[in-house]
């Protein structure tokens, strides 16, 4: 449930995944992430961004 009320999140506020994916590097995901986050004044999202990886996210991946 938790991970549905991201993507709502996320979705709603428009942010270009297109560009964040061209640029394949994970820490602008999460600065921009946050960035937005704090704008809104999401504090406990961010907290909770940050605590757990997110599900797209693998360490495994290192291409």
């Amino acid at each position: 449930m938790h991970n549905h009320f991201e993507c709502i999140v996320l979705g709603d506020l428009n942010i270009s995944f297109d560009k964040m994916k061209k640029s394949n590097h994970y820490p602008i995901w999460r600065r921009e992430i946050r960035t937005i986050f704090k704008n809104f004044s999401l504090i406990d999202v961010v907290k909770s961004f940050y605590e757990r990886p997110s599900p797209t996210h693998s360490i495994k991946r290192k291409e």
